[in-house]
């Protein structure tokens, strides 16, 4: 059998947030299990890959998030500026499950660009 997971990360999961520790380390972790599973599509036929949006705009976490970044100041308060619609990180979502190139891979999603993370090891 064959199959695609696509967990779902955040910009945090790939570089510092201030004022919310707890769920940057949520998603570092996400991506670093999704980094580690790459081996799966060898032994069960399963991709697995996560998306890593910045700010999306939403009610409560997109607006909780755009308080914090506005706090903060600098190059986080510009992305408190550029809120990314949902609709775009929901056809990113659909892409990486098209995409067959695509396995143990952080997608990130990003107002003006989207794009694979390069880990550096």
């Amino acid at each position: 059998k064959e199959g695609v997971i696509v967990n779902t990360a955040s910009l945090a999961g790939l570089t510092p947030v201030v004022n919310t520790p707890a769920y940057a380390a949520s998603k570092w972790a996400v991506v670093g299990h999704t980094l580690s599973l790459g081996f799966l599509r060898k032994t069960h036929g399963v991709r697995v890959n996560c998306i890593c949006p910045a700010l999306v705009s939403t009610p409560a976490v997109g607006e909780f998030f755009k308080e914090e970044f506005n706090k903060a100041g600098g190059r986080v308060k510009a992305l408190a500026a550029q809120a990314l619609d949902a609709r775009k990180v929901a056809g990113t979502f659909m892409r990486i499950i098209d995409d067959d190139a695509l396995n143990a891979s952080a997608v990130v999603v990003m107002p003006q660009k989207v794009f694979v993370h390069n880990p550096r090891f």
